[in-house]
């Protein structure tokens, strides 16, 4: 849908309430008194709360950045906005105290004792001139580090919605100066005396965003402020001003859209998403003192008024300060003083303590007695007159919303599109049995945002629940699967040494003369068979293999303790030396232990035969020590192979193990081979004896 500009359109419903306007605008625009002392709350905006970045007894400068909004990994965020010292001073309090809401809630916020200087930031630049030079991004940087907010009473992070604006095609600018609420002229006086940064803070957005259209929406009834802004625009400027009947709300950002562009938000979207951005007259100004002149949003124009004040008129009020402070210097009547509301008597809420700060979203301060406000009247049931639908603007079914809202029926309500409403109070103007629907719809919300709030939770639960459950499973067939895998290996080696053992040749008796296979020895008694110096070459080796494996583990502990910064490594040192020492003096002795084995399976000089031709007691004896010899190292053989097999079968074996006992494996071969061919050498040299004996 194409803009159109060349007329004013119409939104649906609307109400004229009086205006009371002129009560604000007789006094110029004045800067209030410095308070001595600020409450600053950390949550000021739409947006997540930010976290304090000073401690109590820190001193700090005006315009000095007291808070930051960052996520849980500790970068910042741009879904909130930051919080700047209004004064200079040393921070007394880091507390949760009452602050402007609704519900009466508190919040967590920074307390400032003033020292009375007012002192800025060190070296702080008064003005930049070259901001067209800039980035977009670090546009947006700029006006995020400064902590802007939508100060017409939404408090949206402003950054955020640009940064929106920037990634998608603007189509449309919208500039709102309607300020339609009864009472509040802080736009118009604004209007009024700076108008011309106003015009700043516009050529800022048109250099980030490069919107097709810019315009600024302002109501009939404000007649000096339009002479100001066409007095500012710039006859070859792209700016478009437009005046649009004065009708409540048509300060809404919706309302304004249709009224200027005939463009319709649909239900449940954002302007960005039909191409417009819209902002605020307040907003815009702060823009251009943060870009161009470095000045965060430390202040605001705040409409104090109300028939309770002898003196009302608009501020420049420090953020922070309290309410009693600024009333004060309004002439505040105390006797006078029955309702004191903040924001307008359409969409503001009530307050009952003079000692809460103004915040950023304050834009009036309201304070009147009953008969100047209208007392609240007692709440009658609905008689579905249908007023109340006539005059909404956002199109809605308020009756619906409010049997829905009254009933804890809140999905319903949302079905029907609660979330439009813009809570602009029209229904609750026009209805003749006083409910204050309004007051029903935000407890709605706030329900409907807990119960979001709760099924997400629920659903992240489930989401880690389920997580951990496959995770659980995942590592169960893991493990199942390694137990599988080291199985197949293990059955794999027997099957191999059963194989090994089957092919070898089985030895004959010499003492039975018979040619019967010789039984394997039993473990204990091949053990008890073996020649000393065989015996002694076996336990080097497993000597050696666990001086080894001691020696990596010292290693490794006074590597651990050095990766720790243990101040004493002492005793771990001296423990790596001991097992370095012990690991030399074995292999010394390993030479000699080697040629002591291979001289006890040396086979013996064979023995002639006597004349007789029968074979003599040395050459039975010898060939009977070379059939233990082999028996022994075969059960070596065997044992071996079934200590790596049990070590390969265990969940907690070490590397360290595994290695040793291979080393152990190939030792016990080794020797038995040689054992093997010594017995066969003998075998052969008796061989012709025999036959000639036969």
């Amino acid at each position: 849908m194409t803009p159109d500009f060349s007329r004013v359109h119409r939104f649906h419903g609307g109400i004229q309430p009086p205006e009371h306007k002129q009560i604000s605008t007789t006094m110029p625009l004045q800067a209030a008194a410095l308070p001595d002392r600020v409450v600053l709350p950390l949550q000021q905006s739409s947006g997540l709360m930010a976290q304090a970045v000073v401690s109590v007894g820190d001193y700090v400068y005006r315009g000095q950045c007291i808070a930051q909004v960052k996520t849980l990994e500790g970068q910042s965020s741009a879904l909130g906005a930051a919080v700047h010292a209004s004064i200079s001073g040393h921070v007394s309090e880091l507390a949760t105290l009452p602050v402007p809401h609704p519900g009466g809630l508190q919040s967590p916020c920074i307390v400032i004792e003033s020292d009375g200087l007012d002192l800025p930031v060190p070296d702080h630049v008064q003005r930049q001139d070259d901001w067209q030079d800039l980035e977009a991004e670090q546009l947006l940087a700029t006006i995020g580090a400064a902590g802007i907010v939508g100060l017409g009473g939404a408090g949206f992070p402003t950054h955020t919605k640009l940064a929106g604006g920037f990634a998608q095609d603007t189509r449309l600018l919208l500039i709102n100066a309607a300020e339609c609420e009864p009472y509040i002229t802080a736009d118009d006086m604004l209007l009024r005396q700076r108008s011309a940064a106003l015009i700043e803070g516009i050529q800022v957005l048109v250099h980030l965003l490069e919107p097709e259209h810019v315009v600024i929406g302002i109501e009939d009834n404000k007649s000096e402020a339009i002479a100001c802004l066409r007095a500012a625009i710039d006859d070859d400027s792209c700016i478009q001003l437009v005046v649009v009947p004065t009708r409540y709300p048509s300060g809404g950002e919706k309302q304004l859209i249709q009224l200027v562009s005939g463009l319709e938000v649909p239900s449940g979207k954002r302007p960005i998403d039909i191409g417009v951005v819209c902002q605020n007259v307040g907003t815009v100004v702060a823009v251009a003192d943060a870009v161009i002149r470095h000045q965060p949003l430390i202040e605001r124009v705040v409409t104090v008024t109300g028939d309770a004040l002898a003196q009302p008129r608009n501020f420049y009020v420090r953020l922070g300060t309290s309410i009693e402070h600024v009333l004060t210097q309004a002439g505040l009547r105390p006797q006078q003083l029955q309702r004191l509301i903040m924001g307008g008597p359409m969409m503001g809420f009530a307050l009952t303590d003079l000692s809460l700060p103004v915040v950023k979203t304050t834009n009036c301060l309201l304070a009147g007695s009953n008969e100047a406000l209208g007392a609240p009247g007692e709440e009658m049931p609905c008689i579905r007159c249908g007023e109340c639908e006539a005059v909404c603007p956002a199109q809605l079914l308020p009756q619906q919303l409010y049997w829905f809202s009254a009933h804890q029926q809140y999905q319903k309500a949302a079905s029907f599109d609660l979330w439009d409403c813009i809570e602009c109070g029209a229904c609750a103007y026009v209805c003749p049995s006083d409910i204050p629907l309004v007051q029903y719809y935000r407890h709605a919300k706030d329900e409907l945002r807990v119960l979001t709030d709760e099924a997400q939770k629920a659903e992240q639960a489930r989401q880690r629940f389920e997580a951990r459950q496959a995770r659980l499973t995942r590592q169960a067939e893991e493990k199942a699967a390694k137990r599988a895998a080291r199985a197949a290996k293990a059955q794999q080696i027997q099957s191999a040494s059963k194989a090994t053992a089957a092919s070898q040749p089985k030895a004959t008796s010499d003492d039975s003369l018979s040619s019967n296979a010789t039984p394997p020895l039993s473990e204990s008694a091949s053990t008890s068979s073996i020649s000393p110096s065989l015996r002694s070459s076996q336990q080097h080796k497993i000597a050696l293999a666990a001086a080894q494996v001691a020696l990596k583990r010292a290693d490794k502990q006074l590597a651990a303790a050095k990766a720790r910064r243990e101040e004493d490594v002492t005793a771990l040192e001296a423990k790596v030396e001991q097992a370095r020492e012990k690991l030399k003096a074995l292999q010394n002795v390993s030479d000699t232990l080697s040629d002591t084995v291979s001289a006890s399976v040396t086979p013996a000089t064979p023995v002639t035969a006597k004349a007789s031709g029968s074979s003599t007691p040395a050459v039975s004896a010898s060939l009977k020590q070379l059939k233990i010899t082999r028996a022994a190292a075969l059960s070596a053989v065997k044992k071996a192979e079934k200590g790596l097999l049990n070590l390969q079968r265990a969940t907690d074996a070490t590397a360290e193990q595994l290695d040793a006992q291979k080393a152990r494996l190939a030792g016990a071969q080794e020797q038995f081979e040689a054992a093997e061919k010594a017995l066969q050498k003998a075998q052969l040299a008796t061989e012709p004896t025999q036959e000639s004996n036969s």
